[in-house]
């Protein structure tokens, strides 16, 4: 047990301010409080007996009172709340960010008490580190759109030689013109990820959210996928939901999110293998629809599948490298589902296949 002494200890040690405070209707005075609380709050023992005691509503900026009620309801329920991140303001005014945790002494009362700590440099190390994140993404959607332009003309420049627009091509040299183009095809392909990942980072994506029949989407992608299937051998099967089915979304990102999980579906599942996309719901009243893409591929261990959806990483990481790509997909289309006020999960097992399951609203549930 840590004891009175401990709590002597620690408070000493200036880093870890406690006090102790009434739960009121219409205040929260602070009774008691040791020096490092007063220094948090720009206080000392002089001060504080001359402008009088210091109440927890007066020290929280007034866009935070509605998030401090919420903490008041939950320690007069719980008897205890926190760690939570809480900001006061000093007596200079400057806001002060601390880690607070609370619990309650006496319910009778209303006594309680709060450990807490300063955070100022945490939260400047995480503004930092956010604005060092916020500028790599500009720098990479700048560079991939200056990318996009030359890669634009190459591949038009190359679709024109092969065509005997600058004269005649043999057979061979029209072979060589064609692995260009699919090269230069891909990597435009990965330049448009890197792009969509750096807006998505930045927030810079426009949602276009309307009632959109899930039915329409789906028939939207099937060619696409039952020809890439079609192409390893493998069989796909494409369950169409009841016509008056309709959720919201984004049309066009609902199409790409289903597109990439297509077609990362494709890509682990082998020859002889089947790939299913189908919808379902928890009962009439549900207030989200489910679009499952399930394949009989190799599958994600357990301990990999939260990881799928981390940038950058691919699903067969750690094994002989199969399948190319930036590991972009899955964490794009995570972000666009949330965008779009769904998510995307999996569920799969090494060995037996996954099954991606994207959720989104149904029309009119909620509103």
């Amino acid at each position: 047990m840590v004891g009175d002494a401990g709590l002597r200890a620690i408070s000493a040690s200036g880093t870890v301010g406690l006090c102790s405070w009434i739960l009121g209707p219409d205040a929260a005075p602070i009774t008691e409080a040791d020096d490092a609380f007063l220094a948090l709050v720009g206080y000392d023992r002089e001060s504080l007996v001359a402008l009088g005691p210091l109440d927890w509503r007066r020290l929280t900026p007034p866009d935070s009172a509605s998030r401090l009620d919420e903490r008041f309801a939950e320690l007069s329920e719980l008897g205890s709340h926190g760690p939570r991140e809480q900001e006061i303001i000093s007596r200079t005014g400057r806001h002060v960010p601390l880690l607070v945790v609370s619990a309650m002494v006496d319910v009778r009362t209303g006594a309680a008490a709060s450990m807490c700590i300063d955070i100022t440099e945490q939260v400047r190390a995480r503004a930092d580190a956010e604005r060092a994140s916020q500028a790599k993404s500009r720098f990479l959607a700048v560079m991939t759109h200056e990318l996009r332009t030359p890669l634009n003309t190459i591949m038009g420049q190359t679709e024109l030689v092969a065509e005997g627009t600058y004269g005649t091509v043999t057979d061979k040299q029209r072979d060589a013109l064609a692995r260009l183009k699919r090269a230069a095809s891909q990597l435009r392909s990965l330049v448009d990820e890197v792009l969509t990942f750096s807006r998505l980072e930045t927030g810079v994506v426009q949602y276009d959210v309307t009632d959109v029949p899930l039915a329409d989407a789906l028939a939207a992608v099937g060619p696409l996928a039952r020809s890439q299937a079609a192409a390893k051998d493998i069989v796909f099967d494409l369950e169409l939901p009841n016509g008056e089915m309709c959720v919201r979304a984004d049309f066009d990102k609902l199409r790409d999110v289903l597109i990439a999980l297509l077609s990362n579906a494709v890509k682990f599942t082998p020859a002889g293998g089947r790939i299913t996309l189908n919808t379902a719901t928890r009962d009439t009243a549900s207030e989200y629809v489910f679009v499952r893409v399930s394949d009989t591929g190799s599958g994600i261990a357990r301990a990999r599948q939260n990881a799928v959806f981390e940038p950058f990483t691919q699903m067969d990481e750690g094994r002989a490298r199969s399948a190319t790509g930036l590991g972009l997909g899955l964490t794009i289309s995570r972000d666009l589902a949330r965008g779009m006020g769904g998510d995307l999960r999996v569920r799969s097992a090494e060995g037996d296949g996954s099954t991606f399951t994207l959720s989104l609203r149904r029309s009119g549930a909620g509103r």
